[in-house]
């Protein structure tokens, strides 16, 4: 039933809130790769197009709509997809604080406030290095998400990259290596990282 109408929002054409919508999706069942893949994609398609429309041609990433701008899900889709490649993202109701910086050879700050608490990512030269408030948590080699409590304890690296990352976080006077595929979970057990979780990963545009 795809026909692909720019004239009607649910012939099929990519949708701003499919995208922002598919965030949680994914992420609930582990594919945290495949949301940096989304991320991606939406952000160039938002870039060449330079307006927030409620669709796009799947094909061309055309603007269905060329006068419309502004549609909310497309904006907060764009939003929450930079959180997860290039910045902070707090989940408060597990506790939890996402620092995320790929390794894509861009530097960039990112901030994230909540009360009284700020919590900013600093990614630089390939290192990324975390605060709250005026306390360095920890610094990383960019690639990965480290996952900690709302405190900067209790430390995970998640592989959101397509690829597998190596690299090394230093924490606490302590620097630990790890060696994370794409959706694998580590969990810091002691000096070292285990492997807590991993879900199947296949790069869906790589030719058969």
């Amino acid at each position: 039933m795809f026909r692909n109408l720019r004239s009607q929002p649910w012939s099929g054409q990519a949708q701003g809130l499919t995208y922002q919508r598919a965030i949680g999706a994914l992420e609930n069942y582990g594919h945290y790769a495949e949301v940096t893949l989304l991320g991606q994609k939406w952000i160039e398609t938002l870039e060449r197009c330079g307006r927030f429309v409620q669709q796009f041609d799947p094909f061309t990433g055309a603007p269905a709509l060329s006068k419309q701008d502004g549609y909310g899900p497309t904006l907060l889709a764009m939003l929450e997809y930079l959180s997860r490649m290039h910045g902070v993202s707090l989940d408060v109701v597990n506790g939890q604080v996402w620092w995320s910086a790929l390794a894509d050879g861009k530097d960039f700050t990112y901030t994230q406030r909540w009360g009284d608490r700020t919590w900013t990512l600093t990614s630089e030269k390939g290192i990324f290095r975390a605060r709250l408030n005026d306390r360095e948590l920890f610094s990383c080699t960019a690639g990965v998400r480290v996952v900690t409590d709302l405190d900067g304890k209790n430390c995970q690296v998640v592989g959101i990259d397509s690829k597998p990352q190596s690299g090394s976080v230093q924490m606490g006077g302590q620097r630990i290596e790890f060696s994370v595929a794409p959706n694998q979970v580590l969990r810091l057990d002691g000096k070292k990282f285990q492997v807590a979780s991993a879900v199947p990963f296949d790069y869906p545009f790589h030719k058969k």
